[in-house]
């Protein structure tokens, strides 16, 4: 529908299998941000919901679409790196990940001010795999684990332990049954 709201990656980046493909990971940076934003308000104001679970909200990898690049330059005053093996590639990532975490926080914050009881979880942040301070915002943290062979039982634990050494409610999804 919308090919150009997809994560661009460089050509790079795809070739050592950091983009899945499984999945299209969605820029927030472009006109799908809009199509998030009405869509999340209308419910809100609509239905009598407690929350949203947003599945795929982080940065799952540099993206390196028009909007993006745009958006890097007028706030750091920097091109967007073109190789992995840039030294200013591991900065750009860092700032993907801090404009993805701005949209959860100000998606939140624009939800809670038409509903201040709406609780907001982002799949994936600030869990192990991003393990940095949970900002007040977010309702509860959450992180599906898939298992696999190698650490059959272990990845589980593991979460459940270090969401256990934070004081923000959380929810783990595993795949066994």
């Amino acid at each position: 529908l919308h090919p150009e709201w997809v994560i661009q990656g460089d050509i790079q980046y795809k070739e050592k299998d950091h983009v899945s493909t499984m999945w299209l990971n969605m820029c927030f940076n472009n006109g799908y941000r809009d199509i998030v934003y009405g869509q999340m308000e209308e419910i809100t104001k609509e239905f009598p919901i407690d929350g949203f679970f947003l599945d795929f909200s982080r940065a799952v990898g540099p993206c390196h679409c028009q909007e993006c690049k745009k958006k890097y330059k007028a706030e750091t005053g920097k091109t967007v790196p073109q190789s992995m093996d840039d030294s200013a590639y591991k900065a750009y990532c860092q700032w993907q990940r801090q404009d993805s975490d701005r949209f959860v926080i100000e998606l939140s914050e624009h939800l809670q001010g038409i509903k201040p009881h709406i609780s907001l979880c982002s799949n994936h942040c600030y869990g192990i795999q991003q393990p940095l301070e949970v900002p007040e915002r977010y309702g509860y943290i959450s992180e599906d684990v898939v298992e696999r062979e190698q650490m059959r039982g272990c990845l589980e634990s593991l979460v459940a332990r270090y969401y256990c050494s934070l004081d923000v409610p959380a929810e783990i999804m595993t795949t066994r049954m």
